[in-house]
């Protein structure tokens, strides 16, 4: 990949899980890191659950090598999220990492 393809900023997002005084679990992200990346679709379905009609997208989002990214983490960019399902060092390279990525909506 040429460094070049790397057209869209995005937003690495760590995840934080807190209790309340009841024991309710509450998940916030903070932003650890904005980057550049290309962001290509993959595939989207939609689906029948819960008497409602979902989507679900898959996207490979590609991004410098980086030793900090993992499923833990999430991808904001403009006003869509990410979850990293999968992070991948293609050839093994320490170049570039793809991360398959489900947008939650």
């Amino acid at each position: 990949m040429n460094a070049g393809m790397l057209d869209k900023q995005i937003t690495l997002q760590g995840k934080t899980l807190t209790r309340d005084s009841f024991g309710g679990e509450t998940i916030t992200y903070t932003d650890l890191d904005t980057i550049w990346a290309n962001i290509r679709t993959v595939s989207g379905r939609e689906f029948y659950l819960a008497k409602t009609v979902n989507s679900e997208h898959t996207f490979e989002i590609t991004i410098r090598y980086r030793t900090d990214t993992s499923t833990l983490r999430r991808v904001k960019y403009l006003d869509r999220y990410f979850d990293i399902e999968f992070v991948i060092d293609r050839e093994m390279s320490r170049i570039w990492l793809t991360l398959i990525c489900i947008e939650v909506i």
